[in-house]
C-alpha cells in the first residue's frame, strides 16, 4: 500500500499474485526488491513497521529516548514512529529483557544506521585461514568469494551515492566507485594528520550521504534533513514510483505457507484481520533475529522443525559485533571539538597473523541522559549490593560524563565476531516475541582484550579513554549468521544463491545468510549480495516476465528512438488501463516510452516496461460525487493544476509526441510546448456523432418523474455539458490559446489526432474528419490467477459473472446479489477490492479480482457498471450484458450497447431487484442478442491491430517547431 491510503482499501494488493513478496524494507529487502521491480516483476513489499515517507507523527532528528524523557510513558506507537522496534526479547543467557535499536518501518535498520557503506575485505570470504584452531563454527570460505562480489560492490557504491575523499590505502589495489566529498573539518584534518604521523593508514569513512545539509551525522535514529542515502530513499520510493512495485505497511506477516517445495504465499495481520497473500516467489528480508523466528514460526508437517529448516541451524550462530569506545583527547575547545563521522583506519584489521577489526569515527555520542538511563537498566538486572552501590555513585559518573563528552573525541573499535551454534535465536517463551541465547567463550573474550591492546598502544601518544562495551550483548550491533549460507544441506540454511534448501522459491536475502561477521559495517555486504542474487534471478528465470529498461546500441543516437509520452487520468481504471494497453503495444527497442498516472491503481494494472511518473487526477470518490449533482468536475484551478504538472513533465522529458485520454488539459499544455497530440476518446463523447443522451444519475432523477426529468434533460443538456468547456477556455485565454467553441466533448476531444477504441459499425453514417480513426476496443483484464473454487463451479445451471468494477456504487453489488440468489443460476461475482463486507447468497462465489475474458466466458449473461471497456469485454466473448450506469460516461456507453440490441440499461441507484430480475430472464432469452453479440465478437476479433501504430508514424513525420509558446 502507498502513500498513506487507507488499509482497508488497499484489498488489491492481497488479492493478487505477485511475481515477488519481499518481507522487509531494509537493507537486502529494498535493494533485491528494487531491482526485480526495474527489472519488470511485479514486487510487493511487506512492512511491519510504519511508512515513515508518509508518517505524520514521525520521531526524528533525536533518540526516542531523548524525545520522550520518561520510560514510563514510552509507548509502543512511540517506538514505531521513532522507527524502531518493539519487539519483545528475552535474554536467556542474562535473565534480563533487551530492547536493542532495530529498525522497523519502511528503510528498516538503514533508516537508523550510521551512513557508514564499507566493503568486507576479501580476507573476509576465506576467514578459516585466520582463526586455526577456533572452536566456532567459522567455515574454511564462503561459498561466494571477493571476486565475485565485487562488481556488485561497485554498483551499490554508485547506487547508495557513497562518498568518500581518501579511500583506504590498505587496499590500494581495489577501485572504489565513490563520489568526491567536501573537506575535513579542522578537528578531523588535525587527526588524520596525526595518525599518519604515527605510522598509521587512516582514511575518510565511505558515507552514503547528501551533501550540503546541516547533518549531525545521525545514527541511531530518523535523520530529519533527509540527507541519510538509506533503502527507502534509494531503492524502496524508486521501485514504488518507477517500475509499479507495491507497499503494504503496518503489517506483520505470521506465517510463510509452503505446498511441496514451494512457498505459496504468506498470511499477514492486516489491521487486526488476518489475510492471505500469494506470490510466485519470497524474499525474506526481515533481519538476523526476525527472519529466523518467522520461520522457526511457519512449520508444516513437510517441516515440522520450521520452513527451511532441515538442518536444524534456523536461528543458530547468532554473531554481532564487538564495539567498544576509544576517547581521544581533543585540544580543541569543546564548541570546536567536531563529532564528525570522518575517519577510518584499518591498520588493526589483519594484524600478526590475527584478524580483528576497524577503527572508525563513531560521530555525535548520544546525550547524557540516554547514557545514564542505559546504565541504570543495566544495574536494574543486577543484585542488591550493585544497584545501592550504583546510586552512591552515579552523581560522580554524571559529573565525569559530562567533562569527558566535551573533550574526547570517540572513535568506535569494531571487532570480528565468531560464530557458534549455541548462539541462537527462538521463538518467544511467555511474554516474549524472541528468545536469545548469547555467550562470549574465553578465546572471544582473548581476542577482545588483544584488539584493545592493540589500538591503545598504537594510540599512545594520545590521552585515550575506553569505554568498554564489547561484552554487552543487549545492543545486538550488525546482527546477523541466522541462516547461513553454505552448499551443504546439512550444515546451511541457504546455497550460495541465498535460496533455502528444499525450497524452489524461498530467498533469504538480509544478514542472516552471512557465515562469517566480518569486522566492518555489513550493510554495503547486504546490498551488494542482494544485487547479486538478484541478477543471478533475472539472468535464470526466463519463465518469468523479462521486461528491461531499454539500452540503446551503441551508434544509436537520440533520434533513432522517438519519446512517446502517454498521459491518462486516473479518476477511473478504464481510463490508465486502456492507456497502458496502448503502450504495451510498442516496442521499446524502437521507441523512449514514458507513462504518467495517478499511482491509485498502479497495483492493479502492474508493471510497465517502460519509466512511469505520477501526476495527480481527482479522486474517483469526488468525480462520483461532483457528477451526482450535476457539478463540474474539471474546475478551472483542476485544469490549470493539470497544465502546471504536465508542463513540468514535458519540459523535463522532452517528449516527440504525448498520447493522452481524458484529460482535457493536454490540449492546453502540447499547444503551448508545441508537441503533436493524440488524443484517445470514445466516439459517444466525439461532437461529430449524434446520439441518444440519457440523463444520468442526478439529484433532480430521484424528485422528478422519469420522463419528466428525460425532458428537462433535453432542454438543458447543451447548455450543461457548454459549462464544462468554460474552465477550459478560462485557462486557454489564460495562457493566449483561443477558446473552443461548444461543449464538453470538444474540450475532450481537442486533439491532433483522435482515435476511437470502438467498433465502427456501432456509429452508423456519422460524419468523421480526416483526424479522426476507429482503432477498434482495447481490452484489459487483471493478471489474477482463477480462484480455488473455480473448477468446482456447478455445471446444471448457467453462470452470470457479474463486475461492476472501480467506479460501481458502494452497495450496489449487494443488491445484486440479492436479486440473483433468487434465480436458478450460479453467480462469481468480483467486488474489485472496493466492496468488503457483502453477504452473498448460496448460489454464489466471491473473489475481488478475476480475470475477465475468462470469467465472461464461462458465462451466459456478464453484469457490468455500464463502461465501456466492460461492456467490450463481455462482447469479446460474444455474451450480451446489463449495465448498472450512473455517470455520464457509463450513460453515454450504455445508450450505444442497448441501441445496438447486446445490452439492458439498469440506473445502478434505483433500480429495483424484479427490473434486474427481468433483465436478465430478457437476455438470457433474447437470441438475436445473443447472436449480434456474437456477430461483434467476431468483428473484434478481426479488427485490423495496426491504426495505432500508423498513426502514430503519421504524427512522427508531421514537422513541428519545439519550444514553448511565448
Amino acid at each position: 500500500m502507498e502513500k498513506g491510503q487507507d488499509q482497508e482499501e488497499s484489498i488489491t494488493e492481497i488479492d493478487l499474485v505477485w511475481d515477488w513478496i519481499v518481507i522487509g524494507t531494509g537493507m537486502g529487502g529494498s535493494t533485491f526488491g528494487h531491482a526485480l521491480a526495474k527489472a519488470g516483476r511485479r514486487v510487493l513489499f511487506i512492512e511491519k513497521g510504519a511508512d515513515q515517507r508518509v508518517n505524520q507523527n514521525k520521531k526524528a532528528g533525536n533518540y526516542l529516548e531523548s524525545l520522550v524523557p520518561s520510560p514510563v510513558e514510552r509507548s509502543a506507537k512511540d517506538y514505531k514512529n521513532a522507527g524502531r522496534s518493539h519487539t519483545k526479547i528475552w535474554d536467556a543467557t542474562r535473565g534480563r529483557w533487551i530492547k536493542p535499536i532495530l529498525g522497523s518501518g519502511t528503510g528498516g535498520s538503514s533508516a537508523l544506521y550510521g551512513m557508514v557503506l564499507e566493503r568486507f575485505w576479501k580476507e573476509d570470504f576465506e576467514p578459516g585461514r585466520w582463526y586455526k584452531g577456533s572452536k566456532s563454527a567459522l567455515p574454511e570460505r564462503w561459498p561466494i568469494l571477493f571476486d565475485e562480489m565485487e562488481p556488485y560492490y561497485k554498483e551499490a557504491e554508485a547506487l547508495f551515492s557513497v562518498t568518500s575523499l581518501r579511500s583506504d590505502p590498505l587496499r590500494s589495489h581495489q577501485e572504489f566507485n565513490y563520489s568526491s566529498r567536501p573537506p575535513l573539518s579542522p578537528e578531523g584534518t588535525r587527526l588524520m594528520s596525526s595518525l599518519i604521523n604515527q605510522g598509521l593508514h587512516p582514511y575518510t569513512l565511505p558515507l552514503a550521504r547528501k551533501e550540503g545539509t546541516s547533518c549531525p551525522f545521525c545514527s541511531s535514529f530518523l535523520c530529519e534533513y533527509d540527507c541519510k542515502n538509506d533503502a527507502a530513499k534509494i531503492c524502496l520510493e524508486p521501485a514504488l514510483r518507477n517500475h509499479g512495485a507495491a507497499l503494504l505497511c503496518d503489517a506483520e506477516v505470521l506465517e510463510i505457507a509452503a505446498e511441496g517445495p514451494r512457498v505459496s504465499g504468506v498470511e499477514v495481520n492486516l489491521a487486526g484481520r488476518s489475510v492471505f497473500i500469494r506470490a510466485h516467489n519470497i524474499a525474506l528480508a526481515a533481519g538476523a533475529i526476525l527472519s529466523p523466528v518467522l520461520l522457526l514460526k511457519s512449520r508444516s508437517p513437510q517441516w515440522p522443525q520450521g520452513l527451511g529448516n532441515a538442518s536444524g541451524l534456523v536461528g543458530r550462530n547468532l554473531m554481532r559485533h564487538y564495539i567498544d569506545l576509544i576517547g581521544i583527547f581533543s585540544p580543541a575547545p569543546p564548541n570546536e571539538k567536531g563529532d564528525e563521522k570522518e575517519i577510518g583506519c584499518n591498520d588493526f584489521y589483519l594484524r600478526d597473523g590475527e584478524k580483528f577489526g576497524t577503527l572508525a569515527d563513531f560521530g555525535t555520542m548520544p546525550p547524557l541522559p540516554v547514557i545514564l538511563e542505559d546504565l541504570d537498566n543495566d544495574v536494574a538486572t543486577e543484585g542488591l549490593m550493585q544497584r545501592v552501590g550504583w546510586i552512591m555513585i552515579r552523581p560522580f559518573v554524571l559529573w565525569a560524563l559530562k567533562h569527558i563528552l566535551k573533550r574526547y573525541r570517540f572513535m568506535a573499535l569494531m571487532t570480528e565476531d565468531l560464530p557458534f551454534p549455541e548462539n541462537r535465536v527462538e521463538e518467544g517463551g511467555p511474554g516474549a516475541d524472541i528468545t536469545i541465547h548469547y555467550s562470549i567463550s574465553p578465546e572471544e573474550e582473548s581476542r577482545i582484550r588483544s584488539a584493545r591492546a592493540l589500538v591503545r598502544k598504537a594510540l599512545g601518544r594520545w590521552s585515550t579513554l575506553l569505554l568498554s562495551n564489547a561484552k554487552n550483548s543487549k545492543l545486538l550491533a550488525h546482527a546477523c549468521g541466522t541462516c547461513r549460507m553454505g552448499e551443504d544441506p546439512g550444515t546451511s540454511v541457504v546455497n550460495r544463491m541465498n535460496r533455502a534448501h528444499g525450497l524452489e522459491n524461498l530467498y533469504i536475502v538480509d544478514s542472516s545468510f552471512f557465515p562469517s561477521s566480518g569486522g566492518v559495517n555489513p550493510a554495503l555486504t547486504i546490498a551488494a549480495n542482494a544485487l547479486r542474487v538478484a541478477q543471478y534471478i533475472i539472468d535464470t528465470q526466463a519463465d518469468a516476465p523479462m521486461v528491461r529498461e531499454f539500452i540503446p546500441p551503441v551508434n544509436a543516437g537520440p533520434e533513432k528512438r522517438p519519446k512517446i509520452l502517454f498521459v491518462a487520468d486516473a479518476v477511473a481504471l478504464s481510463h490508465p488501463a486502456r492507456l497502458l494497453q496502448i503502450a504495451r503495444q510498442l516496442d521499446p527497442t524502437l521507441y523512449d516510452i514514458h507513462f504518467a498516472s495517478d499511482p491509485r491503481y498502479r497495483a492493479v494494472l502492474g508493471p510497465a516496461p517502460f519509466s512511469s511518473h505520477d501526476i495527480e487526477s481527482i479522486p474517483s470518490t469526488d468525480f462520483d460525487r461532483i457528477v451526482s449533482r450535476g457539478g463540474v468536475f474539471f474546475t478551472e484551478d483542476v485544469i490549470e493544476k493539470y497544465v502546471q504538472q504536465e508542463l513540468a513533465l514535458c519540459e523535463t522529458l522532452q517528449p516527440d509526441i504525448v498520447i493522452g485520454e481524458f484529460r482535457p488539459s493536454l490540449s492546453i499544455s502540447t499547444r503551448l510546448l508545441k508537441i503533436p497530440y493524440i488524443g484517445i476518446l470514445n466516439a459517444y463523447y466525439s461532437p461529430t456523432t449524434h446520439m441518444r443522451h440519457i440523463i444520468p444519475e442526478y439529484v433532480m432523477t430521484e424528485w422528478l418523474p422519469r420522463k419528466m426529468a428525460q425532458g428537462l434533460f433535453n432542454l438543458l443538456r447543451l447548455w450543461g455539458y457548454a459549462k464544462h468547456a468554460r474552465p477550459v477556455n478560462a485557462v486557454r485565454r489564460r495562457h493566449g490559446l483561443p477558446p473552443l467553441l461548444g461543449d464538453l466533448r470538444h474540450t475532450l476531444g481537442d486533439a491532433d489526432w483522435t482515435l476511437f477504441p470502438d467498433i465502427e459499425r456501432l456509429f452508423p453514417g456519422r460524419p468523421i474528419s480526416e483526424t479522426q480513426r476507429y482503432m477498434g476496443p482495447i481490452s484489459w483484464t487483471p493478471e489474477v490467477p482463477l480462484p480455488d473454487w473455480w473448477d468446482s463451479l456447478p455445471t446444471d445451471r448457467p453462470v452470470i459473472y457479474a463486475n461492476l468494477g472501480s467506479s460501481g456504487r458502494n452497495g450496489v453489488l449487494q443488491r445484486v446479489l440479492d436479486a440473483l440468489g433468487t434465480l436458478p443460476v450460479t453467480v462469481v461475482a468480483a467486488t474489485a477490492g472496493r466492496q468488503t463486507k457483502l453477504v452473498p447468497p448460496a448460489n454464489a462465489f466471491l473473489t475481488h479480482f478475476l480475470p475477465g475474458k475468462e470469467a465472461a466466458r464461462r458465462s451466459a449473461l456478464v453484469i457490468t457498471n455500464g463502461g465501456n471497456m466492460s461492456g467490450y469485454q463481455a462482447l469479446s466473448e460474444g455474451k450480451p450484458f446489463i449495465g448498472l450506469a450512473s455517470n455520464v460516461d457509463q450513460f453515454l456507453s450504455m445508450a450505444t450497447f442497448e441501441d445496438a440490441g447486446v445490452a439492458k440499461l439498469l440506473r445502478a441507484r434505483t433500480f429495483a431487484k424484479k427490473d434486474l430480475i427481468s433483465a436478465v430472464q430478457t437476455l438470457m432469452n433474447d437470441s438475436q442478442a445473443q447472436k449480434t453479440a456474437s456477430l461483434l465478437s467476431t468483428e473484434m476479433a478481426a479488427a485490423p491491430n495496426d491504426v495505432f501504430q500508423s498513426v502514430l508514424e503519421e504524427a512522427l513525420k508531421t514537422p513541428r517547431a519545439w519550444g514553448k509558446t511565448k
